[in-house]
């Protein structure tokens, strides 16, 4: 399985982030360190540069909701067969820019999202 940028949490609380922000202050998730300048607990949220050829200019990602990750590998072990080798590619096919992200996170929390551009 190739996948990037796993987010979310199982709604019944059995899988999804561990947050030490301790460990993860300097290079959080995005929308771990968006949640965290929402509720006050982290200044801003420094957006990694705002120069990429995107429709905002902040960076894009494909996200994939843990469940779904899950869900992936388990249908993917159905499918092996050691006679043939299986690829597959795990995603939803649509980036999110940064900017993007942090409006959803405005929206869930009720609250405006600070946040700075940083250098990438």
């Amino acid at each position: 399985l190739r996948y990037f940028n796993v987010i979310g949490a199982d709604p019944h609380g059995r899988i999804g982030p561990v947050l030490n922000h301790e460990e993860q202050w300097d290079f959080p998730r995005v929308v771990d360190a968006a949640m965290d300048a929402a509720m006050g607990q982290r200044p801003t949220l420094r957006i990694m540069g705002n120069q990429f050829p995107t429709s905002d200019g902040t960076a894009v990602r494909d996200y994939i909701h843990v469940s779904d990750l899950v869900q992936a590998h388990l249908d993917v072990l159905l499918r092996l067969d050691p006679s043939e080798p299986l690829v597959y590619n795990v995603g939803v096919g649509r980036g999110y820019t940064v900017n993007e992200v942090r409006a959803v996170v405005e929206q869930v929390a009720g609250k405006k999202v600070p946040w700075e551009v940083a250098p990438p």
